[in-house]
């Protein structure tokens, strides 16, 4: 398991993200069961505190049934604009609830009402209605981190930067204070305090000892140290590694690469 290159942390002061949920589109016989899990998706999110989704009837209200139903299954640009201007959202969040012969499949989606890109999707398949919902939480987690963390409402700090400069530190530390002892050693002996030979040759052996493993402590944090620094300030190349750390209802989701 790698350790994690980043973590992700709420910016202070930051409002919630509007975003427009249009509902999840489906058949006749499922409608009822698509449009629950639509409204616990944009409960969720919202709980999350990051983001704030205008349930469906607030879209409806606002569009029109019809229009709204119009839009469900819209990924142009022209319809995401539609509702970023008419419900003055940052992003448009829709899905669709299939049954596939004895599972459910969920997809959703969350685009960028200026771009048209995709900001979040994910389809999921579940046996029955009980772990779908569970699902859904799950989703609605993953789905409000990644539209924060595109706009900037987190920020991502890379961990392991941060890391280096702290094991670098305490091995300077730790060469200092072996350092501090061989000198100690080094003054006793200058100054004849050992009573016998045998007491000054052990005084001797640890001040060499103390000296070597400091030095070794030295150099190894002041490489740990350099190398973090140009670490942090040099952004990387190709994307990292990260994992976030979010609040959830049951206590903590956790969740990227490690």
């Amino acid at each position: 398991m790698l350790l994690p290159l980043m973590v992700v942390g709420t910016l202070l002061g930051a409002e919630p993200l509007p975003l427009a949920l249009v509902g999840f589109s489906s058949n006749q016989t499922q409608r009822e069961l698509a449009g629950s899990l639509a409204n616990t998706f944009a409960q969720r999110m919202t709980e999350t505190k990051l983001v704030k989704v205008t349930t469906p009837d607030d879209v409806a209200a606002v569009l029109g049934l019809e229009r709204q139903k119009q839009l469900m299954g819209c990924g142009e640009n022209s319809c995401v604009a539609e509702l970023a201007g008419a419900l003055g959202a940052k992003g448009v969040v829709s899905g669709a609830l299939v049954r596939v012969g004895v599972l459910y499949q969920l997809t959703v989606k969350v685009l960028d009402a200026q771009t048209g890109s995709s900001l979040f999707s994910a389809l999921e398949r579940q046996s029955d209605e009980a772990t779908l919902l569970v699902a859904v939480d799950r989703l609605a987690q993953q789905a409000a981190h990644d539209v924060a963390l595109h706009f900037g409402v987190l920020t991502p700090v890379r961990v392991g930067p941060v890391l280096g400069l702290a094991l670098g530190g305490a091995l300077l530390v730790a060469g200092g204070v072996l350092q501090g002892l061989a000198a100690k050693n080094d003054a006793q002996l200058r100054m004849q305090l050992p009573t016998t030979y045998d007491d000054a040759v052990v005084l001797q052996q640890q001040g060499i000892t103390f000296q070597g493993i400091g030095i070794g402590l030295l150099v190894g944090g002041g490489v740990a140290t350099l190398g973090s620094l140009v670490w942090l300030l040099i952004p990387p190349s190709v994307e990292q590694p990260r994992v976030s750390v979010l609040p959830t209802l049951d206590g903590v989701l956790v969740q990227g690469s490690f």
